[in-house]
């Protein structure tokens, strides 16, 4: 079944020869497409050796190549590093803000308690912490109790009374203190502004840091994901480079085995030439159509 069978035969003088021929022939063409298949099987096999080199090659220095860049960018875990970096920027970003909220604060108190110092009436602000209002606002009493206490001497005793100069020093003494508590406070303040600004600052600087860091990762990935899609590919290269090889291999020895003589030719037991019938029957035919003259 799917096979051909081809018939050889010769003519010639002496039936031995004849038959020698026939088989000579039949060996020679046996031998001419051995050589030709082998000659083709050989080239292919050659070829796909020089692939398969290749592929291997190529596909050892995807696989170095993605190695080397793991190890010097420590991408042991992307997906983990991703992660690290995500929680940091959204701490960093959260502590940002409420430093943020803290400056415009204090910003806010600041502004309030000059604009008030300037008036004399600090306690008023009502943006101080409890504390220092609470003190403000004592001494906001004691130097109104000294205001009154100073008008009631001034209207009584005078100008030149020793009450008078008492009470003058009583009210001045408190101004003063009033005047440094205030100071202290404004002090105060502007000092934990500029700390807060601080560390605003370093929050945001921290925080852009993370955003650099995270898109540098993400360069990375995308580097590392090329590399790993070129280790594949080489990979599906070679597999097919060597099913082929594989395929190659078979097809020869199959083709090696492919073709056979079933049987040699032998010498006939009479001439095929000339064929004596043939020319009894034209020899009578001839002579008939003369008789017939």
């Amino acid at each position: 079944r799917h096979s051909r069978v081809v018939e050889i035969s010769a003519e010639y003088s002496d039936p031995v020869v004849a038959s020698e021929i026939a088989n000579a022939v039949a060996k020679a063409y046996i031998e001419y497409v051995r050589e030709s298949r082998s000659k083709v099987g050989s080239q292919a096999k050659e070829n796909i050796t020089s692939e398969r080199e290749k592929a291997v090659e190529r596909l050892r220095t995807a696989e170095r190549e993605l190695e080397t860049f793991k190890r010097e960018h420590g991408l042991t875990s992307i997906s983990q590093r991703e992660n690290v970096i995500t929680q940091d920027i959204l701490k960093d970003s959260a502590r940002a803000k409420t430093a943020e909220t803290q400056r415009y604060q204090l910003e806010r108190t600041l502004a309030e308690a000059k604009a008030l110092a300037s008036k004399g009436n600090l306690a008023a602000a009502t943006l101080l912490p409890a504390d220092k209002r609470s003190v403000l606002e004592q001494m906001r009493t004691e130097q109104l109790d000294a205001e009154a206490e100073f008008k009631a001497v001034d209207i009584e005793y005078g100008p030149k009374h020793e009450e008078h100069r008492k009470a003058k020093s009583k009210l001045d003494t408190i101004n003063r203190s009033i005047e440094r508590e205030s100071a202290d406070v404004i002090t105060s303040l502007e000092a934990r502004l500029a700390a807060a600004k601080a560390v605003e600052r370093d929050l945001k600087g921290s925080l852009g840091r993370e955003n650099a860091r995270a898109e540098k990762l993400i360069e990375l990935e995308r580097q590392y994901r090329e590399l790993e899609r070129e280790a594949k590919v080489a990979a599906e290269v070679y597999l097919l480079v060597k099913r082929r090889d594989t395929e190659i291999a078979l097809t020869n020895q199959v083709e090696e085995e492919g073709i056979e003589i079933l049987d040699e030719a032998y010498e006939p037991n009479e001439p095929v030439f000339p064929k004596k019938p043939l020319f009894f029957g034209l020899a009578l035919v001839a002579r008939m159509g003369l008789g017939s003259l």
